[in-house]
């Protein structure tokens, strides 16, 4: 039994969700290009002089203090991975072959692309830079001419070709607890205690100056929202918008730096840092795993003194909601035929399912995310339950609920085959606990 009241639950979206959502929907989609100059300008300065890693690190810190940003007229929650609404960053030091395309995107088939003229033209200009120097030209070249043929007769597609880390779920935990400040000093003490003598010392260095570079920029990016809401609220006409520009700027001055102190604190800090490896290199399933177990505790928190309601709580987690369908990729025109639809990021959220001593772990948080889903019913994020013979009864029949929206999600897991097949699939076992997690 559920220690609240189901019937208290936000039954439909709130105005300001459904005009988001209308806003969102209303935008033609496009390709951009200010992230793709940014890092042809790194790499044309720094190639060579500097380690992979490193010289990766200074291209995303100099996007993250470059790329144009803006805020949205509904968003309480900001933050965008490309320099448009609805639109496309490129990465072209992965894959440029998507310029043989520039002239077919706005008419094809599938996942079709505005392209603006003045995007071409910089597109079209940098590529020459790229062709050849890229990991998907060093693939081609590993294939057999046959394997080759493939690809360009499109019988073989591989978008994760344009795309780079991917398939991961990062510490989200450990980020709302330390800050980005707290991991920082971290890394500081670790390069500290590096010993020259090591014959890995270089490339230890290099990993470590990498991570402070990365670092940096994060907290550069979300000042620069800071300071683009304080200056929003001074401009502001409607009083309502006013505060709630200033009470924004207020979360930003304290995350992603700081701790999360609130639930808003806490989404917003937790979109801010998925959008760093969007940014970086759009790769597939850059997941967020059990959302319902790390931020519980500041919604938890937030609502026992008193500072939101569940309407409020509601909102926030819709609004975080739509903001996963706007990461977009540019796929060539294969792979757009094989994953058609703009939204497929994969950006995994779960919840439900039992925590580390096996009991249920279903909390009011849980609820909310089952209820953002019915309310915005798009593509994104990717939405999971966890259920086992533990799970709630009113879980349950609110999931089915969930599921009758018709956007095809959440989709459904058992914990108990998934755990024990954890357990049995390594060589030397992987502990209970670790599985449940």
């Amino acid at each position: 039994m559920a220690d609240f009241d189901i019937n208290r639950l936000p039954a439909k979206p709130t105005e300001r969700v459904i005009k988001a959502k209308e806003m969102f929907l209303e935008e033609n989609p496009e390709m951009c290009c200010q992230r793709a100059i940014i890092y042809t300008e790194v790499y044309r300065n720094l190639s060579g002089r500097c380690p992979t890693i490193l010289l990766r690190a200074k291209a995303l810190c100099r996007t993250l203090e470059e790329l144009p940003i803006f805020i949205q007229p509904q968003e309480v929650i900001v933050g965008h991975s490309a320099s448009r609404p609805r639109s496309a960053e490129v990465f072209p030091e992965v894959n440029i072959n998507f310029t043989d395309e520039i002239d077919q995107f706005e008419t094809r088939k599938y996942n079709r692309l505005r392209v603006r003229p003045e995007v071409r033209a910089s597109l079209l200009e940098i590529a020459p830079f790229w062709k050849g120097n890229t990991p998907h030209d060093y693939l081609m070249r590993q294939r057999t001419a046959a394997i080759q043929n493939a690809y360009v007769c499109g019988l073989l597609s591989d978008p994760h070709e344009g795309s780079g880390f991917a398939h991961v779920a990062m510490n989200y935990q450990q980020l709302l607890q330390f800050g980005i400040n707290g991991m920082l000093e971290r890394v500081r003490k670790q390069r500290d205690t590096l010993n020259r003598s090591d014959p890995a010392y270089d490339g230890k260095l290099a990993f470590y100056d990498a991570e402070e570079e990365v670092c940096v920029g994060v907290l550069v990016f979300a000042e620069r929202y800071r300071r683009l809401e304080k200056k929003m609220a001074v401009q502001e006409k409607d009083p309502c918008r006013k505060v709630e520009l200033t009470a924004i700027s207020r979360v930003l001055a304290r995350v992603p730096a700081q701790p999360a102190s609130s639930f808003h604190e806490a989404l917003q800090m937790v979109w801010l840092m998925q959008l760093i490896p969007q940014i970086e290199s759009n790769g597939f399933s850059i997941s967020l795993g059990r959302l319902d177990q790390y931020c519980w505790p500041y919604l938890k928190a937030d609502l026992a003194a008193g500072t939101i309601t569940l309407e409020q709580a509601q909102e926030l987690l819709d609004l975080l909601w739509l903001k996963f369908c706007e990461i977009l990729r540019v796929d060539s025109r294969d792979a757009a035929e094989v994953n058609a639809g703009y939204y497929v990021a994969g950006q995994n959220i779960e919840v439900g399912g039992v925590a580390r001593g096996g009991h249920d772990c279903t909390n009011l948080l849980s609820y909310l995310c089952l209820n953002a889903n019915r309310h915005i019913q798009l593509h994104q994020p990717n939405f999971t339950i966890r259920l086992h013979a533990g799970t709630p009864q009113e879980f349950l029949d609110h999931a089915v609920g969930s599921i009758a929206c018709g956007n095809g999600m959440p989709q459904v897991l058992n914990d108990a085959v998934i755990i024990q097949h954890l357990r049995h699939s390594s060589s030397g076992g992987t502990g209970l606990y670790r599985c449940r997690l």
